[in-house]
């Protein structure tokens, strides 16, 4: 980091240790700008015990905003338009779309189902996490409409994937999935209940 200039280093998060450490020893000096994809790390960063704690500000970039989307497919009309916004929030399908909408899905998941699951893996190996097919089942579940920990426990012991249908057990793998990203916990009003969706 010299003068002015500003350096950029995406994922970050793959440098060794000791580069932190060097960055310490330098301070403030120049800007620098470092990304992320996992959200655990970059909190780390600004944790207890970081050599970088206190050189770095936390900015979040979530899904791409459904309106911005809406706003940018003049070509698409009605329905059309409102689920292609919904599905264009994730960048691996908006790089390539060309409507209609349907047949682009079934060929991208037709092009990319192996290299989908492996992505998937990516993130919970990055999150220190191991995809099981316990967290592969919920998001299934989730995928289907099953909203609730006790439908989503139901399905998986319907499909063998736990011993005994019971809620508890399936709650801290529900807690890892909003914890990493991949679900969002709503309440439920005046209920002592929630429900989990899919963020992306």
């Amino acid at each position: 980091m010299i003068g002015r200039k500003r350096i950029v280093i995406d994922e970050f998060h793959r440098l060794p240790e000791k580069f932190f450490d060097y960055l310490h020893f330098l301070g403030i000096k120049g800007n620098l700008t470092v990304i992320s994809s996992t959200l655990w790390f970059s909190k780390k960063l600004l944790g207890k015990g970081s050599p970088l704690l206190g050189l770095f500000s936390l900015v979040i970039f979530g899904l791409v905003d459904e309106r911005d989307i809406l706003f940018s497919l003049k070509n698409l009309k009605n329905k059309e338009l409102i689920e292609t916004s919904v599905y264009l929030r994730e960048p691996l399908l908006a790089k390539k779309f060309k409507p209609p909408l349907k047949k682009y899905l079934a060929d991208f998941l037709s092009e990319n189902k192996l290299s989908i699951r492996e992505i998937i893996g990516e993130i919970f190996e990055e999150e220190e996490r191991k995809l099981s097919e316990i967290y592969e089942g919920i998001m299934r579940a989730v995928a289907s409409g099953k909203n609730i920990s006790t439908e989503i426990s139901s399905y998986l012991f319907s499909k063998k994937l736990i011993s005994k249908d019971n809620p508890g057990y399936v709650q801290r793998y529900l807690d890892n999935l909003v914890k990493i990203g991949i679900l969002e916990k709503l309440e439920i009003w005046n209920k002592n209940k929630f429900r989990y969706f899919h963020i992306s």
